[in-house]
């Protein structure tokens, strides 16, 4: 069964409720972006140094 939640979070739905749920800053301008740290691609890093890479989140909404 699928549902959508509008205006709250649900703890229920997520593992470990409140606890188990991560918040995330904005490090992007105009977009939505995260900080990634030990990025790895077929067992191997993605980063050297593990300085972390950007991840653009996409909504599929260019109106961000």
């Amino acid at each position: 069964m699928s549902t959508i939640t509008i205006g709250y979070i649900d703890y229920s739905q997520i593992v470990g409720g409140e606890d188990g749920f991560n918040y995330y800053a904005n490090l992007g301008l105009g977009v939505w972006a995260v900080l990634m740290q030990k990025v790895e691609y077929d067992h191997g890093p993605l980063t050297q140094n593990n300085l972390g890479r950007m991840a653009m989140i996409d909504s599929g909404n260019t109106s961000i």
